[in-house]
């Protein structure tokens, strides 16, 4: 006794231009609005540390080792 079996194998089909365009497209908007984020984020920890860093002049008269703190912890925001 003998069985066959079919085996199905689909045929490549190629991706069409306008979906190729359209992937395309939709990738450039991704990244240009992820650059736009980033940008936003690091000008918004720049001003944070600098309010820190205003502060922490303030009481380093008082204060120097607690002042000396908050400049690292401005520095270690923006990733310096």
């Amino acid at each position: 006794m003998s069985t066959t079996s079919n085996v199905f194998v689909p045929r490549y089909q190629a991706t069409p231009r306008g979906a190729k365009l359209v992937g395309l497209i939709v990738s450039t908007f991704t990244n240009i609005a992820e650059r736009r984020r980033a940008a936003k984020m690091a000008a918004v920890k720049s001003v944070e540390a600098e309010e820190v860093r205003r502060y922490a002049r303030g009481v380093a008269r008082h204060d120097p080792g607690f002042a000396a703190d908050l400049f690292a912890a401005a520095d270690r925001h923006t990733g310096n």
